[in-house]
C-alpha cells in the first residue's frame, strides 16, 4: 500500500522525534517502548487525523510528558544511541501501522525495538516496503491490501 502525503509526513515526523530523542541522550529501545505505548501516541498519532500530528516535534515532547520523557541513558549496544538507526525506527514503526492497520502498541508488541534496530542496518531509508514485508513475515503481521 502506498502512503498518501499526510501519512508520509506523519512517518517523517515520528522519525524526527526518534532522532531528537537519541540526540538528547535517550536509549532508542527504551524510548520506542515508552513513546509507542503512551496515551499521546494513541490519541494523537495513531488516529487518522489530529492537529498534533502537524505540531513541531518539541510540542510532541511537551504533550508526551509526564508519561513519556526523554531522559539520558547509557547505550546498551552500538545501535541504541545512533541517530540514523533511531530515525529509521521511528519512520518504520509508523509505516508499519499504516501498512497493517494495527495500533502502535500492537506493532510494538509484535516487533521488538532491538529487532527493528538490527534490520535498519540491512535496509536503509529507500526500502521501507521491502523491510515492512520482511518484518511482517518474521513477526506474524499481515500487510493490508
Amino acid at each position: 500500500m502506498l502512503l498518501d502525503d499526510d501519512q508520509t509526513y506523519i512517518c517523517q515526523q515520528q522519525a524526527r522525534l526518534f532522532k531528537y530523542a537519541v540526540e538528547h541522550g535517550a536509549n532508542v529501545y527504551t524510548f520506542a517502548n515508552d513513546f509507542l505505548s503512551c496515551r499521546f501516541c494513541e490519541r494523537a498519532i495513531d488516529v487518522p487525523y489530529s492537529v498534533h500530528q502537524y505540531d513541531p516535534i518539541v510540542y510532541w515532547v511537551d504533550h508526551m510528558a509526564p508519561e513519556c520523557v526523554i531522559r539520558e541513558e547509557p547505550a546498551d549496544d552500538f545501535l541504541s544511541n545512533e541517530w540514523i538507526v533511531a530515525e529509521w525506527m521511528g519512520y518504520m514503526y509508523r509505516f508499519l501501522t499504516y501498512q497493517t492497520g494495527k495500533s502502535s502498541k500492537e506493532i510494538l508488541a509484535a516487533v521488538p525495538p532491538r529487532l527493528l534496530a538490527r534490520m535498519s542496518c540491512s535496509y536503509g531509508e529507500q526500502a521501507y516496503m521491502f523491510a515492512a514485508e520482511e518484518i511482517c513475515e518474521r513477526c506474524g503481521l499481515t500487510i493490508r491490501a
